[in-house]
């Protein structure tokens, strides 16, 4: 019966997930600062911490390190986008 529960309820791994893809996503879309995004991504990590169980430490690695790509590049972008700007400008 709780393999059927499981079925329709979420995991906390799939809760940081689809949290952390929100945050990356509202990164990317300029609605969240660098700063901003940083504390809400270790925020999400702290509440999914306690929780995890051994296996799982491999998936949220995964996640974890998709999410800083993601974020890195976009300050790449924004950092060249920055320098150009002021390169027009001199």
């Amino acid at each position: 019966m709780e393999a059927n529960n499981r079925a329709y309820t979420s995991t906390a791994l799939e809760v940081f997930k689809r949290e952390t893809h929100e945050i990356v996503g509202r990164f990317l879309s300029h609605q969240l600062g660098f700063p901003d995004c940083i504390t809400a991504l270790h925020s999400a990590l702290a509440r999914l911490l306690p929780t995890l169980e051994p296996e799982q430490f491999d998936e949220v690695r995964v996640v974890l390190l998709a999410n800083n790509d993601a974020v890195m590049d976009e300050m790449a972008r924004r950092s060249a986008k920055q320098k150009a700007s002021s390169d027009q400008t001199v």
